[in-house]
């Protein structure tokens, strides 16, 4: 194939990424932003909203299909079966934002077997869609402390999402080795997780992203702004995992 064509057939791929606020890009820095920047020209559609659960996002993937109709599917969830059931355990004004998102249908699951359940049959019935091949991006990180008990429960969940790929014809999307390389590296991690409830206030969304580094800084965190949502760096280095695994498609 000649370079021009297919360069042609580069610009008319069409790549939906369904997710939480990672992928709606607030709070903090949008990695969707960088990942347009690695892939120019590539036509990128983003579908996050935050506090979706893996049982939202498998209910709303048959009509996010039928409406864009992608060449390639890449899936970010899991972060909230982990973390509404933390935050809300806190109690005070965390259990109340949780309530109110569980009435909405944000409901978690409770344990990894239900997890890999219900992936499974998100996966099969993608597949009787015509997607056989979606991209599966693991959980990043649940505060950049990874020895601590929620961190554990990560790797287990990311250790399902690991198994789905090796077994059902999904592509893994590593963002987790990356940054656990990257958060390993410092001596003394920061333990800070959402320990604010107003930081993901409504009425800060739009500055948080040009804020995320300086408030990372005052932190004490290296790629998040509350040990889950990115700042610039973190935003950068989630987009380059991502954009590596697409071009193998692309």
């Amino acid at each position: 194939m000649r370079p021009s064509e297919r360069n042609i057939r580069l610009l008319k791929q069409k790549i939906l990424i369904v997710g939480d606020s990672l992928t709606a890009g607030h709070p903090g820095a949008r990695y969707i932003s960088y990942l347009k920047r690695e892939l120019p020209g590539v036509r990128i559609k983003s579908a996050g909203k935050g506090g979706r659960t893996l049982r939202d996002t498998a209910l709303i993937l048959p009509s996010l299909m039928q409406r864009y109709h992608p060449d390639i599917l890449v899936i970010e969830t899991g972060t909230n079966d982990l973390l509404l059931p933390f935050l809300k355990e806190r109690g005070g004004q965390w259990f109340h934002r949780i309530h109110e998102a569980e009435q909405k249908g944000g409901l978690p699951l409770p344990n990894p077997s239900h997890f890999q359940t219900v992936y499974e049959c998100s996966l099969k019935m993608l597949s009787t869609l015509g997607c056989r091949s979606p991209l599966l991006i693991t959980i990043a990180c649940l505060g950049e402390d990874l020895e601590t008990p929620l961190n554990r429960k990560r790797r287990i969940h990311n250790d399902v999402i690991r198994g789905l790929c090796a077994n059902d014809g999904a592509c893994l999307v590593d963002t987790a080795a990356r940054f656990e390389r990257m958060l390993s590296r410092k001596q003394r991690p920061n333990s800070y997780l959402l320990d604010d409830p107003g930081s993901i206030n409504d009425r800060l969304l739009k500055k948080l992203a040009r804020w995320s580094d300086s408030l990372s800084r005052k932190r004490g965190l290296r790629l998040t702004i509350d040990g889950v949502h990115f700042n610039r760096r973190g935003a950068r280095i989630y987009a380059r995992v991502v954009s590596n695994t697409l071009r193998k498609f692309l």
